[in-house]
């Protein structure tokens, strides 16, 4: 398995990432073009992004509170996107951003959802460093506290851990 996992990360037809104490191989673009399959990246940013993009709407859809979910939602005309929406049984609506590497578009991305009609805006960070750094760089950009209580950072890793719950869950 190492091998294989070595030759296909050299010929670039995935990518190792580093999700907590997880590691998750991603087929990348190259991949699916090889075996000729259609890729169900929806906007390839990055082989990172649009892997973990899947990969929490896999996991939010496990929710037994979840009635459905998209990913790459548009916010308004401008071409802003959400990462994923899951549309609850109740009604409400929330919003979901990935924040793998990047931190600096965070407070950006929160704006963006304001007044949009979200019960929750959830910024899902690869590791405790990420989410230590959306969360400073969130409570210093100054939103009002009825919106800023709307927003919450979690790890990935949690998102995975209450997959698990869920699944157990349903087994009972």
């Amino acid at each position: 398995l190492e091998k294989a996992t070595e030759g296909l990360v050299s010929q670039e037809m995935i990518k190792e990432l580093h999700i907590g104490k997880n590691v998750f191989l991603a087929p990348t673009e190259k991949l699916y073009q090889h075996l000729s399959v259609t890729s169900p990246y929806k906007r390839n940013i990055s082989v990172e992004h649009s892997f973990t993009v899947l990969f929490a709407q896999w996991c939010i859809e496990a929710d037994p509170l979840v009635q459905k979910t998209a990913i790459e939602v548009p916010v308004d005309t401008s071409g802003h996107t959400i990462d994923c929406v899951s549309y609850l049984k109740n009604g409400n609506r929330l919003a979901w951003e990935i924040t793998f590497n990047c931190t600096n578009n965070v407070a950006s991305h929160a704006a963006k959802l304001k007044g949009k009609g979200f019960s929750k805006i959830i910024f899902v960070c690869r590791d405790h460093h990420i989410r230590k750094s959306t969360q400073t760089i969130l409570s210093d950009a100054g939103f009002e506290p009825e919106f800023f209580s709307t927003i919450e950072c979690m790890l990935f890793s949690d998102l995975i851990r209450e997959k698990k719950g869920f699944e157990t869950e349903s087994c009972k």
